[in-house]
């Protein structure tokens, strides 16, 4: 992160040294939307139009306040950028270049009032040579006239300089390109081209993470490439001991290039990150090393809410976690050039990387394909034959792109059959909800508001972002019974390509889950004891049990929690296994007595079930109506109709109030009963009862031990929750208690019953349903306080 300061009124005179001494770049505007510089502007229509101000760069104007936030639909806007700087008299007699990252979506380009051309193309970046034009010692002046087009941007209207503009300082003589093509095994093949190939050599140092030379120097005279019919310089070594790249094993090494007069005296130097890496094509399967490779593949561009497609190589950092967080092994970029940091980003975490070739190959835009991480092309319009890359086959990845069939239940199916068919991978849209912040701080969202991510326009990770971890875990854990239940054995299937599970760590808690009624403890879970299992000899591919070495009273604990984490130290499992069913911990005191003293009469309107604590009306047909507090006389919750009617009603033990259904019902029959504690106990037998509450929602915290694979969500607050779909609320499976926070009044229910599935659907509908269709009856219990 390269930090800003001490600016004059014209020029900018930090630099630093990208390559080597010799390679300067002097920043004319801000490195990234958190290092700014003000320039003049000037736009022709919207917020702010019509009058010079300062504006910063690089930004998308819009998230300046200027312009207008829009759709793709929006009208053309112009606007003009101005700044000074001063050329050093040092620079003159070398190569200087303006370059511009990009510009959203057409630039014109003048220095000192002369043109130096125009460039369309909003992903792209291009530069200009100004050797010649720029006045030395002395003020410069660079004119930008931006167009935003409709349709620039495939999400919003943007416009703007939303990258860096630098000068770029070389040498005379210097390299122009550096391309290499290293393979798994330890062949590396580099061509060098230069402006001046005349006299000139070159020699090349190929050095580990920790600096340490590998193999001898590298060095070649000036040779024709017989492809293309350049002049330049070709070198190629085999290298032994060599790790190749993979996303399970990132290892990177560092290329560096001397160019060298016939003297030997340097003249330039240029260096790049290299993974040994082969891809192959083979019986419509996809081959990295040797090995086949499932890819799990999420869509993405950098994007943040403040600042629109202007980011930042912490904002680059930051999504590169969250989606190896996720178990994503590739990411798909399609339109446009990946940001660099990006692109280092993928290399150091281990992200495959899926692009569309620039239709415009220049210097600027060829050395992305030396990243060990790109992989897949997505055509070959553009390819040269020494572009090391594969090409995705159209249809090669189960593609999940209708948004509103996001649900979870979707994804797992479609993952499931990707794993069994022949698929190469699957690949899911929006990573991000791309909204934007107003000048007043207001959220705005798209017009579709189905354009939604898996983590929110914060970045903060949604309900499917847990689950899509899950299922993508390369290393799937199941109890050796059923129903997810831990009576003393776990199978560990390896989805790994690469990783035996000897090479991972492996531990395990033993917990006792904490109730919202214990009012002696704070928390969700107790940690009773800890350990770490034996590394098991799973290689890819195949499955085998664990040996956990847990203690001989494991089975007096709620909980068994198993993490398991990579040689790097990234945790790619955490799975919740109960020992115990929720009933046998439930307290007596918090359930009350279920007798006869509640009142339970026939209405007018259906049935009524009455103590001191509570009122409950019951529709004729069996479900719900409300709930009612007697001191506030206000409905709290109510049922959603079953659907039939009932073929018996009657009272029961206890004060039960029995509706049988027939048996083609989805509902079978469902009781109610009030303790005198002001409990309601619900018991049914079928597939899903549904209910509605009332009140503002202020917090809602639940624990589960299925999704969220982290079992809790506390804290979520009202306007995260906007969507009336199952997605973004989640499905928590084997419940053990949800707790609802309103305005005036909280709701908790506990379940009596194992592998219990209760789904949010909105802050205001849920459904409580057998998670494995059990025929066992689903026992619930509400309870509610002022």
């Amino acid at each position: 992160m390269f930090r800003v300061a001490g600016f004059g009124s014209l020029i900018w005179l930090w630099s630093f040294c990208l390559w080597a001494q010799t390679t300067q770049i002097h920043f004319l505007s801000g490195t990234d939307k958190d290092n700014l510089v003000q320039w003049d502007f000037w736009i022709d229509k919207g917020r702010k139009s019509g009058n010079w101000q300062k504006i910063n760069v690089p930004s998308c104007w819009e998230t300046e306040g200027f312009g207008t936030i829009a759709a793709v639909a929006t009208a053309s806007e112009q606007g003009i950028y101005k700044h000074q700087f001063i050329a050093l008299p040092q620079w003159q007699g070398k190569h200087v270049r303006i370059v511009f990252e990009g510009v959203l979506s057409e630039a014109t380009v003048k220095l000192n009032g002369k043109l130096l051309g125009s460039h369309r193309g909003a992903y792209e970046p291009f530069a200009f040579n100004v050797s010649d034009k720029l006045l030395w010692g002395a003020s410069n002046e660079l004119e930008i006239a931006v167009r935003k087009q409709q349709g620039a941007s495939d999400s919003w209207s943007l416009g703007g300089i939303y990258k860096p503009v630098y000068l770029e300082i070389l040498p005379p003589v210097h390299i122009t390109q550096l391309l290499v093509d290293a393979r798994q095994n330890g062949e590396l093949q580099a061509r060098i081209l230069v402006n001046q190939p005349a006299n000139t050599q070159v020699v090349a140092y190929l050095k580990d993470q920790h600096g340490r030379t590998i193999g001898e120097p590298l060095q070649s005279s000036a040779a024709r490439f017989f492809s293309d019919q350049h002049i330049g310089f070709e070198l190629n070594a085999t290298f032994s001991g060599i790790q190749p790249w993979s996303a399970e094993l990132p290892q990177r090494y560092r290329l560096t290039v001397e160019l060298q007069n016939e003297h030997g005296a340097l003249l330039h130097q240029l260096s790049t990150t290299v993974g040994f890496r082969s891809v192959v094509v083979q019986r419509n399967r996809l081959y990295l090393n040797n090995q086949p490779v499932q890819l799990q593949t999420v869509q993405y561009r950098g994007f943040w809410v403040e600042s629109g497609i202007s980011v930042s190589r912490q904002i680059s950092e930051l999504d590169g976690l969250l989606l190896k967080e996720m178990n994503a092994n590739s990411v798909y970029q399609p339109l446009y050039t990946p940001d660099s940091h990006f692109l280092d980003v993928c290399d150091s975490l281990g992200l495959y990387l899926i692009c569309q070739v620039p239709k415009a190959l220049t210097e600027l835009t060829l050395p992305v394909t030396n990243h060990p991480c790109l992989i897949l092309l997505t055509d070959n319009t553009n390819q040269p034959d020494w572009v090391p890359q594969a090409v995705l086959p159209p249809n090669a990845l189960h593609v999940v792109s209708e948004v509103s069939k996001l649900s979870d239940a979707f994804i797992k199916a479609t993952w499931e059959a990707t794993l069994k068919g022949n698929k190469w991978g699957m690949l899911l849209p929006y990573f991000a909800e791309e909204s934007l912040k107003d000048e007043n701080g207001k959220l705005l969202r798209q017009a579709s508001t189905e354009q939604v991510g898996f983590v929110d326009a914060y970045h903060k990770p949604q309900a499917l972002y847990h689950a899509v971890r899950d299922w993508w875990s390369p290393v799937q854990l199941r109890s050796e019974h059923s129903h997810g239940r831990f009576q003393g054995t776990l199978i560990a299937e390896n989805r790994f390509s690469f990783t035996n599970l000897n090479q991972c760590r492996i531990t395990w808690q033993l917990a006792k889950v904490i109730f919202p009624s214990d009012r002696t403890s704070t928390g969700d879970l107790q940690i009773l004891a800890s350990g770490i299992a034996s590394s098991p000899n799973i290689a890819p591919g195949t499955a085998d049990k664990l040996l956990l070495n847990l203690p001989n009273d494991w089975q007096n604990n709620d909980l068994l929690i198993v993490s398991i984490a990579t040689s790097l130290g990234n945790e790619i499992c955490t799975k919740h296994f109960p020992i115990t069913s929720p009933e046998n911990y439930l307290p007596q005191w918090w359930l009350g007595e279920f007798t006869n003293s509640s009142l339970v009469h026939k209405t007018e309107t259906g049935w009524e079930l009455s103590n001191e604590e509570l009122k409950i009306i019951v529709h004729p047909h069996g479900h719900l109506l409300q709930i009612n507090s007697p001191t506030q006389n206000h409905q709290i919750i109510g049922g959603v109709p079953i659907g039939e009617q009932p073929v018996e009603v009657r009272k029961e033990a206890e004060g039960t109030l029995l509706f049988r259904f027939a048996a083609s019902s989805p509902v079978q029959w469902i009781s109610y009963a009030l303790s005198d504690a002001g409990v309601l106990r619900i018991q049914y037998a079928g597939k899903q009862v549904g209910f509605l509450f009332n009140g503002n929602l202020q917090v809602f915290s639940a624990y589960a031990v299925g999704l969220p694979s982290a079992g809790i969500t506390a804290g979520a607050s009202l306007n995260l929750i906007r969507q009336k779909n199952a997605r973004w609320q989640g499905n928590y499976q084997q419940l053990y208690w949800a707790k609802w926070q309103t305005d005036n009044y909280s709701l908790t229910i506990m379940a009596g019953s194992s592998d219990v599935l209760m789904q949010m659907l909105a802050e205001s509908h849920l459904l409580i349903a057998p998670s494995a269709q059990l025929p066992a009856p689903v026992t619930l219990y509400l309870k509610t306080e002022n």
